[in-house]
This record gives C-alpha cells, structure tokens and sequence, in this order.
C-alpha cells in the first residue's frame, strides 16, 4: 500500500515537472528579460540560490509583473518581523506597500488580502476599518471566481473575522469600496498615491516658488525627487500663500500640501 501511494506522488510530480520549461532554457528566457521566465526561474531556484532568486522575482515586479509584484510585497512584509533597525524598516515598509497594493489592483487575492490586514492593524498603513473590510471582501470575491474551494476559505474566514467585529455602518462602506473597485494593470494606484504624498513636505518659498521635500520647483516644470530611493516626477500645479498643489506626474493623482505640515498630518489627495 505505501508503495501505491509513493508510485501515484512520484507520478504527480514527474506530471508537473513535464508541464514545466526546462530550467536551463527559463533562465536562458529570464536572462533576456522576460518577466513572466524571470519570475518563475526565480521561484524555481529559490532554495538552490535565494540571492538570484530574489534579484530575478525584483526584476519582475519592477517590470510590472503582478505574481512577482505579489512575491516582493509578501517578502518585505516578513522581513520587517526579523529587523530591529529604524531605517531598514522603513524602507521595507515602503516596499511592503508599493508592491503589494500594486498586485492588490491587479486582481491578485493574496495581496488584497494582506493590504486588508495592512489597514487593519493600522502597523503598515493608517488605520481604516472601512478600506480593511472593502479589500477583504474584493479578496473573497476573487478568490471565489479564480480559484479553489479550498484556497477561498481563508479569505472567506478573514472577512468573517471582520464582520464580527466590525460595525454595520463600517461595514457598508467597505462594501461601497469594494463594489466600485476597477482592476488597474498599470498606473500609480490610489495606495502608492497616499504613501508617496505622506513623504511630501512643503518647506518654504523661494521668489514665488515653492520648496518641495528640499527642491526648489516652478509652477508647470516637472522635478523628480527621490522618496525611499524611487525616483518620483512631481509638477506644481497652483499656489496659495499656505499652501500649493501638485500632481504626480504621468497620474491623475494631485496632492494639495500646506506649508509647514507636521509629520503625522495626512495630506489631501485627490484624483480628476
């Protein structure tokens, strides 16, 4: 009987493996720069080399491949449980979010679900109870039409979760969240929008002009500035003697920042 049962798993996994590329010929695709070969060559080695491992999988997500975006955003939320420097956990906070919000708008219920529980615990991101249940509930609802029973139920447990301790009028708002949320495969999302401009501050003027995170910048120019070390290109849009208004660049997301903000203030942002 225990040889039967051992027959029938080596059958299952030689079936998989036939289903797979050769290794060589994936790393020959991943090395030319295919995302998709980049991504599953990755995860294929990561136990053999776990440093090629996360350099092809970040390769991937920076191309805006969803799975690997997923991979990288699930990575950094780990890494933060295991590192007590300051710095470090910022700028793997930083990663935590921006990758895994921008596979959450892909359509992937893994990430929406982990961006749920960022809003949850108010550790990742600010707080919204409203936001943690909407997501939460796009998570069921994907994983349902996607994928199998089996793998439905933990997201299916974590709204369950939510409802019970989650008030009614809550509740309904996150479900208005939830039924107007569109898959976005491309594009600044609202999330990355949030997190850049809570990075933005507004210092001070120069002949008219407005300094920005330490940049002087002139009403129409496009300047990049460096947040978190991602290059991000920022236009003024308007000023006010308190305050100016500026767009994210390539988006249609603006961000209205009043001089002098104080560090936990929440910038406005708002999209056309």
């Amino acid at each position: 009987m225990v040889q039967l049962v051992f027959f029938f798993v080596c059958v299952a996994v030689t079936a998989r493996c036939a289903d797979q590329p050769p290794l060589f010929q994936l790393k020959q695709l991943a090395e030319s720069g295919n995302p998709q070969a980049e991504f599953d060559y990755g995860t294929r080695i990561a136990n053999s080399n776990p440093a090629e491992c996360f350099t092809m999988v970040l390769r991937a997500a920076e191309s805006g491949y969803g799975p690997a975006e997923n991979w990288v955003g699930s990575y950094f939320t780990q890494k933060l449980t295991y590192t007590f420097d300051k710095t470090q956990q910022k700028q793997y906070r930083w990663r935590a979010i921006l990758f895994t919000a921008r596979a959450a708008y892909k359509n992937i219920p893994q990430a929406q679900s982990r961006l749920a529980g960022f809003y949850l615990t108010g550790n990742m991101l600010p707080k919204d109870p409203a936001l943690a249940y909407g997501w939460a509930a796009i998570a069921a609802k994907v994983s349902s039409a996607t994928e199998s029973p089996v793998e439905t139920v933990q997201y299916r447990l974590q709204l369950d979760r939510l409802i019970a301790n989650t008030s009614t009028q809550t509740i309904n708002a996150g479900q208005q969240f939830a039924d107007s949320f569109r898959v976005q495969l491309s594009g600044m999302t609202r999330v990355e929008a949030d997190l850049i401009a809570s990075e933005l501050r507004l210092t001070g003027f120069i002949a008219g002009n407005p300094i920005l995170n330490g940049v002087p910048m002139k009403s129409g120019v496009a300047r990049k500035l460096t947040i978190e070390g991602e290059p991000i290109e920022m236009v003024c849009l308007g000023l006010k003697s308190d305050s100016a208004q500026f767009q994210f660049v390539g988006s249609d997301f603006y961000v209205i920042l009043p001089l002098g903000r104080a560090p936990g203030d929440t910038p406005i942002v708002k999209s056309w």
